[in-house]
């Protein structure tokens, strides 16, 4: 090979080769450390360590609820001098059936001299006029629903609870304990209320725990889920499994707790899955503890037994699939074991798929 060809070839290399080493020896390529963008649970649990050291303090934070009460009742609770347990149960606007239900059932005032308990509704807003105007009317008729400025979406159930513990931080200062419970299942007020009875009378009032039932050790749904809605990414939560928390369908709150936990909570972005992020991140990041009494909150072809009635059971979830009319037979079965006649569960009718409970006869 020619001198000259030799030279224009590897000239080039060689001048590249030193200027490299030279760059090299100026530390310009020294590794730096490239800033990680946390998830999003991430971000939250950064912000979580910040805000629940400033509620420990017993600070008074600004009202940082990003959303509007479209419609409030914030004088729910102080007109109900007797009022020891508020129950705020989540349901979509189009649900009137379900609010009427439990109005007629476990809901209704009558029962409140000797259960303490009264329940309000919480939605969210659809884009069908109808139903907001019928919410509005309805709404103005029993004073029991609280609507939240977001869409109702199983999305958004996060932040419905949200809203919850804002409303009752905010405007409910009387009652003793908090009940977030789904429309679906059937509280029975009595054997509740005897319950945190005893329990204070334990505990002589300290009341520093969740009460639910507890679930353990489970892994996030990530792609072969019964339901969609329940897929969780490793974006969203970048963790094998979920602390232990409590089931969404029904779980216990000392109303002393609900200000803590709502200061620490992301205000806009909380996880997705509602039971899993308030009772078990955020209360493990706070040191809440949590009392797992399974056998009170069953969900099982067996707790249709009648007998079930004559039992400790508090928190009854309905499977969706059992009939329309199985909340109220259970509910009359109640109140007959508790010495109660109800002229609503009087004349019941439907079609029933509840082995063990009585026919509407």
């Amino acid at each position: 090979m020619p001198r000259r060809v030799l030279l224009r070839r590897v000239l080039p290399v060689v001048l590249a080769a030193a200027a490299m080493a030279f760059l090299a020896l100026q530390g310009v390529f020294d590794l730096v450390p490239v800033p990680h963008a946390p998830s999003s649970l991430a971000l939250d649990l950064h912000a979580l360590e910040r805000d629940a050291g400033r509620a420990s303090r017993n600070a008074t934070p600004p009202d940082d609820f990003p959303f509007e009460f479209l419609i409030n009742e914030p004088e729910f609770c102080r007109s109900k001098e007797d009022l020891d347990v508020i129950n705020f149960v989540g349901v979509a606007p189009w649900e009137k059936s379900a609010r009427e239900r439990i109005r007629r059932l476990w809901g209704n005032s009558t029962w409140r001299s000797v259960s303490g308990f009264s329940t309000v509704f919480l939605v969210g807003t659809t884009e069908e006029e109808g139903v907001m105007e019928a919410v509005q009317k309805e709404s103005q008729v029993f004073r029991d629903i609280i609507q939240v400025s977001f869409r109702d979406t199983y999305d958004n159930l996060t932040l419905k609870t949200l809203s919850g513990f804002h409303w009752v931080d905010r405007y409910c200062p009387n009652p003793t304990w908090v009940l977030k419970s789904d429309a679906d299942v059937v509280v029975n007020v009595f054997e509740l209320k005897d319950f945190l009875t005893q329990y204070d009378e334990r505990t002589n009032g300290t009341r520093h725990q969740l009460i639910c039932k507890r679930r353990h050790s489970l892994s996030p749904c990530r792609k072969s889920c019964r339901h969609k809605k329940w897929q969780v990414s490793w974006e969203e939560y970048p963790h094998p499994r979920y602390p232990s928390y409590c089931q969404g369908p029904g779980y216990i709150i000392p109303r002393r707790l609900v200000g803590t936990i709502y200061r620490a909570a992301n205000k806009t972005h909380p996880f997705r899955m509602e039971d899993v992020y308030y009772t078990g991140i955020l209360a493990d990041k706070l040191g809440i503890t949590k009392l797992s009494i399974a056998h009170r909150f069953p969900w099982r072809p067996r707790a249709w037994q009648d007998s079930f009635v004559t039992t400790d059971i508090m928190i009854l979830e309905l499977d969706k699939g059992v009939g329309r009319g199985a909340s109220t037979l259970v509910w009359s079965n109640i109140l007959h074991n508790r010495g109660f006649k109800d002229e609503s569960c009087a004349n019941v009718t439907g079609n029933y798929k509840v082995p063990g409970l009585p026919s509407a006869s």
